[in-house]
């Protein structure tokens, strides 16, 4: 039996690779931004020399958390 590059498995296939590889590319994305996060927050905290930091996010529609 010879699978033909063009058959619907390796179409499947290709498809379920590629939203693999953009979900990983979000994650690495994300734990990025934590990282940052967590490191503005160190900075400001031992430069304000303070307990806690609070940092509030805000997106388009002014919704935060």
């Amino acid at each position: 039996m010879q699978i033909h590059p063009d058959s619907k498995f390796n179409q499947n296939r290709d498809r379920r690779e590629q939203g693999l590889q953009n979900l990983l590319d979000r994650l690495v994305i994300k734990i990025q931004q934590d990282e940052l996060v967590r490191q503005t927050t160190n900075q400001l905290r031992e430069s304000l020399q303070v307990d806690r930091v609070v940092l509030y996010y805000f997106y388009g529609q002014w919704e935060g958390q």
